[in-house]
């Protein structure tokens, strides 16, 4: 079973906080949200083997935070992520998942938003309420978890939305 973990990053300062886009930094509720993140990842048994995470200190932040409770697992910070569109996010995430079966993406908008999408509407068997929901919007925080079975996973349309997590109604509840 081959799993992708697709994430955009946590809640962060606004641009225009004095500080460039690649700078902007987690807020305190970023920080809360990815720590719940990962707790629930862990609670559920999706760790990750690896992670990869683009260059903006956002992603970085959401990384540290959610490695807290995840730790000892390889991540790397790749410059090709920072703001990708979707089809370059795709391309390295395939690639990726050749030699990974579990891996974890933490992105941005609109490319985390629109490649999950694109993946979870091509596979019939697709959690039907969240790829509705991913559809409308990806907010900050949200996993979107993708499986695919190890013989098709490099086949297009192979990996099926299995879980759309967004982190306020986690907030809300202690059962995971």
């Amino acid at each position: 079973m081959k799993r992708l973990l697709l994430m955009r990053h946590a809640k962060t300062e606004n641009w225009y906080q004095g500080t460039d886009d690649e700078g902007r930094a987690l807020v305190a509720r970023g920080w809360a949200d990815a720590r719940l993140m990962a707790e629930v990842l862990v609670a559920r048994d999706w760790l990750p083997e690896r992670v990869l995470l683009s260059t903006a200190r956002r992603t970085r932040e959401t990384w540290k935070a959610m490695s807290e409770q995840m730790s000892g697992i390889e991540h790397q910070v790749l410059e090709a992520l920072y703001l990708c569109p979707r089809d370059t996010l795709a391309s390295i995430v395939l690639e990726e998942l050749e030699t990974t079966d579990s891996l974890l993406v933490i992105g941005h908008n609109p490319g985390v938003q629109e490649f999950g999408h694109q993946l979870a509407e091509a596979h019939p068997d697709s959690d039907f309420e969240g790829l509705r929901t991913l559809e409308a919007k990806m907010p900050t925080c949200a996993v979107a978890v993708f499986e695919a079975d190890e013989n098709v996973a490099s086949q297009s349309g192979s990996y099926r939305l299995v879980d759309f997590l967004t982190a306020k109604p986690l907030r809300r509840s202690d059962s995971f």
